[in-house]
């Protein structure tokens, strides 16, 4: 167990101190805060590293499985157009690039992946040409894919799926509560500019 005080500027009478109480255990780092005098309300959070959280298992899959996500997706969301341009299934891998588009400037773009790995399929994003972070594929259907990483900050779930007209809706949010945000695209036709 480890006790902290936060250094504060003041009359340095000690009241209104925050005090902390650090105990590290086999699940994370538990971090109890209590006013300094107490007031009987303990706040008791619980922090683990990032690398510590299992990552789910993975579903079996092959590149191929995801044929029905090539192609040029568009949408738009608020003033906003979006697109996404999913490369065919080639080489063990789907490539793509989504730009976001508001007033006439890109605002956004981002450069995807899905790979294959160990029998399974790993999502592989760079927003913004940032480092790569990758998510595992947990489950699959001929319409829907879902892919996790509990260890991003967010998202931690991403979901694609196509409906029976043929739009396509993809989802971003956590594996656990929350409200995902969700983006709707219709296929774009190949005459179309």
């Amino acid at each position: 167990m480890y006790d902290s005080v936060p250094v504060r500027e003041g009359d340095n009478s000690g009241k209104g101190l925050i005090r902390w109480k650090l105990r590290v255990t086999a699940d994370g780092m538990l971090a109890g805060v209590t006013l300094d005098p107490p007031t009987g309300n303990e706040s008791v959070s619980l922090f683990r590293h990032p690398n510590d959280i299992a990552l789910p298992a993975p579903a079996r899959a092959a590149i191929d499985d995801l044929a029905w996500l090539a192609g040029t997706w568009v949408g738009t969301r608020g003033a906003a157009s979006i697109e996404e341009r999913w490369s065919p299934p080639g080489g063990g891998a789907m490539l793509a690039a989504s730009r976001t588009v508001s007033r006439g400037k890109m605002t956004a773009f981002e450069y995807l992946r899905v790979v294959e790995r160990d029998g399974g399929l790993v999502y592989i994003a760079q927003p913004g040409g940032r480092t790569p972070t990758e998510f595992v594929l947990t489950a699959l259907s001929t319409t829907r894919a879902v892919f996790e990483n509990p260890r991003h900050d967010s998202p931690q779930r991403i979901v694609y799926e196509v409906s029976a007209e043929g739009r396509l809706s993809a989802s971003i949010g956590y594996m656990k509560g929350g409200t995902p945000q969700r983006f709707e695209f219709r296929r774009e036709s190949s005459t179309s500019k």
